[in-house]
């Protein structure tokens, strides 16, 4: 809903989005085949340069997500290239911590400082 909403706020997003997740041994997951192909991340030509996005993961994600053990840092780079191919800004950051509130909190603090 880009007409809406202006800024976007990913913390920790889930892998699945875009397929060829890998998991921390290099293979494949099967769990993730994507639900967009690269192209499709992006938005309507209108909303490009109107939409802020940041993403953001904690550098420790993998040890307590409690999911299958994807290299989180590597979803949100994936997702900002893809979006980025496409011409859409966005951002990552990464931050000290896990899949927890501490990591959140400090990209909640940076984004708020971004959109305001």
């Amino acid at each position: 809903m880009p007409e809406i909403f202006g800024c976007l706020g990913g913390f920790s997003p889930s892998p699945g989005l875009l397929p060829d997740m890998y998991r921390l041994d290099g293979e494949p997951d099967a769990l993730f085949k994507g639900k967009l192909t690269a192209e499709e991340m992006t938005f309507p030509e209108v909303y490009k340069d109107k939409t802020f996005i940041l993403m953001c993961s904690g550098k420790r994600e993998e040890e307590n997500a409690g999911i299958v053990p994807i290299l989180m840092n590597d979803v949100v780079t994936t997702y900002q290239k893809a979006f980025e191919g496409n011409g859409v800004k966005s951002e990552c950051y990464i931050v000290e911590g896990g899949h927890d509130y501490r990591a959140w909190k400090s990209a909640l603090y940076y984004f708020a400082k971004q959109i305001f």
